[in-house]
């Protein structure tokens, strides 16, 4: 069950960013897809011992979690660089660190 809570709230968080990107101002869009990112690792980190056993197991891998991000990370990404609110070089792997830092 937490296996497929973790992919359904994954693929979730993918999706939206394509939509946001469609739907809102790009500033916007980024602004709300963070957020909502940053929910979704809060929630990741509540349910840490449970994922560890998913993970244990090769259920789940953080690379497969990793390229999933990455992926809706650079659609949100592209949509900023549309209108010049975000610099060229921004990749998703700087977005996502900057994210587990805090």
């Amino acid at each position: 069950m937490v296996e497929e809570v973790y992919r359904s709230e994954l693929t979730r968080l993918c999706v939206v960013a394509e939509q946001l990107g469609a739907e809102q101002p790009p500033a916007d869009a980024m602004r709300e897809w963070m957020r909502r990112y940053q929910d979704f690792v809060a929630t990741k980190r509540g349910m840490a011992e449970a994922l560890r056993a998913v993970i244990v197991s090769g259920a789940i891998s953080s690379g497969q979690t990793r390229e999933h991000l990455n992926g809706a990370i650079a659609t949100i990404l592209a949509v900023d660089r549309t209108d010049g609110s975000l610099r060229a070089d921004v990749q998703p792997a700087d977005v996502s660190a900057s994210t587990r830092r805090r």
